[in-house]
């Protein structure tokens, strides 16, 4: 859910965790804690079978790359580090820097 917690605080997934500044902390808190929560709450009474599909449904952005932002409808992008890859929004998230 990394992903969609970046997105929904408009954090960059590149920045460092003791550069964010005190408004930043407090949305990625808040973030953190609405994701999980709604995404808990959402998939409660869900068949085990249907769990993934319901959870690859409800993404924003996670494995939506080339798609549509559903916040600013700027085009979603992908980028990998690490060996894994993320997916977020350069308008919503990196000021409209491509990474």
């Amino acid at each position: 859910y990394s992903d969609e917690i970046l997105h929904t605080a408009k954090v960059s997934p590149v920045v460092h965790a003791s550069a964010l500044s005190p408004d930043q902390r407090d949305r990625l808190y808040a973030a953190t804690v609405d994701v999980m929560r709604t995404a808990a709450a959402a998939r409660t009474g869900v068949p085990a079978d249907r769990l993934k599909q319901a959870k690859v449904d409800a993404m924003r952005v996670h494995g939506r790359a080339g798609e549509a932002c559903p916040v600013c409808g700027g085009v979603v992008r992908q980028f990998a580090f690490g060996g894994t890859t993320a997916e977020y929004c350069p308008t919503c998230q990196t000021g409209g820097a491509l990474l």
